[in-house]
C-alpha cells in the first residue's frame, strides 16, 4: 500500500475506526493489536489498545498478544485483520453459530484457510499458540492440527455474506478505491491530495512569521513539504524534507502526536507544528 493501512481514509472516518465500529455490532471487548511505537488512530473508547512486544513474529503471535490480554471470562474470540473494511457482523454471528464444541471455526476458502476470520476459543487455543511461538512454528494453520477444528465452508458463510466482502482485504490504492465503490463511497484515491490546515506554534511560528497555511497533500510528509514551499523560511530549520526537526513535534488535529510521514490526510485534517519543549 505504501502507507499505514489503519489510517486509510474510507468515508468520513479512518479504516482502523471502521473495523472496530462493525466489529462493535457482534463482539466485545475489542482489542486492537498493535506494534511497539506504532501510530494509530482514533478508535471507540472502550476498545483496549495492548502493543506487541515481539516483531516480526506474525499474525500467531498478534494471536497470542490479543488473546493473553482479554480476561478469562471471555470464552470466544473472533480475530481479524486492519485493512477489512466491509467486514460484516453477522459473519461473526456464523461462525458462533457453527463452532458448537469445538476449539477453533476456521473459514477454509478457495483451498486457504483464513485464521484472520475465525473464531477461536481462548482457554484452549492460548496454551497452543504459546507452545507453537515457543517452538518457531509461526504458521497460523498449524492449530487446526493441534485442535478441534470445525472448518467452516464458502457456502456456509455465503448465506450472510455472499461475496465474502469480510474477506477482501485492501493492499493497493486500486483495491482501495474498489472497496469504496463496494461500500457506496465516494471514490477518492490515496493519490488524491486532501485540504488541509498546518498551524504553528512557539519557535515555527516564529520562523514562519505566520500562524498557519493551508495546503493540499495527501499525507503528512507531502503536506510538510508543501508548507516549507509555501513558507520558505520553515525549510532546513523547521521542516527537513517531509519531516520535522528534532526539535519539532507534530500534532494531528489536536489528538495525538505523529511522527510517520506517511500517515494519509483527509479534508479538514489540521497539523499543528510546534517546539518539542511546548509539545511535552
Amino acid at each position: 500500500m505504501g502507507r499505514p493501512k489503519a489510517w486509510l481514509p474510507f468515508g468520513g472516518e479512518r479504516m482502523l475506526a471502521r473495523v472496530v465500529r462493525r466489529l462493535g455490532a457482534a463482539a466485545e471487548p475489542i482489542v486492537v493489536v498493535a506494534a511497539v511505537g506504532q501510530d494509530l488512530p482514533p478508535v471507540d473508547g472502550a476498545a483496549l489498545i495492548v502493543r506487541d512486544a515481539a516483531p516480526d513474529r506474525g499474525p500467531l503471535q498478534g494471536l497470542a498478544t490479543g488473546l493473553a490480554s482479554l480476561p478469562e471470562t471471555v470464552g470466544l474470540v473472533f480475530a481479524t485483520a486492519t485493512d477489512v473494511p466491509l467486514i460484516r457482523p453477522a459473519w461473526v454471528r456464523r461462525l458462533v453459530e457453527l463452532i458448537g464444541d469445538d476449539d477453533l471455526a476456521m473459514p477454509l476458502v478457495d483451498g486457504f484457510h483464513q485464521p484472520l476470520a475465525a473464531l477461536y476459543r481462548r482457554a484452549s487455543v492460548l496454551p497452543v499458540v504459546m507452545d507453537l511461538l515457543k517452538a518457531d512454528l509461526l504458521r497460523p494453520v498449524g492449530l487446526v492440527e493441534r485442535l478441534r477444528s470445525r472448518i467452516v465452508s464458502a457456502d456456509e458463510l455465503r448465506t450472510v455474506d455472499p461475496d465474502l466482502d469480510t474477506l477482501r482485504n485492501v493492499n493497493t490504492p486500486e483495491q482501495h478505491r474498489e472497496a469504496l465503490e463496494r461500500a457506496g463511497l465516494p471514490r477518492k484515491g490515496l493519490e488524491t491530495p486532501s485540504d488541509v490546515t498546518i498551524e504553528f506554534y512557539g519557535v515555527p511560528r516564529l520562523r514562519a512569521s505566520v500562524a498557519r497555511v493551508k495546503v493540499s497533500a495527501p499525507t503528512i510528509g507531502e503536506a510538510l513539504k508543501a508548507a516549507a514551499i509555501a513558507v520558505p523560511s520553515l525549510a532546513g530549520e523547521v521542516i527537513i524534507g517531509d519531516r520535522l526537526a528534532p526539535s519539532c513535534r507534530l500534532n494531528w488535529n489536536g489528538e495525538r502526536f505523529l511522527s510517520d510521514p506517511d500517515v494519509p490526510l483527509m479534508d479538514g485534517d489540521t497539523l499543528i507544528v510546534l517546539s518539542a519543549d511546548v509539545g511535552g
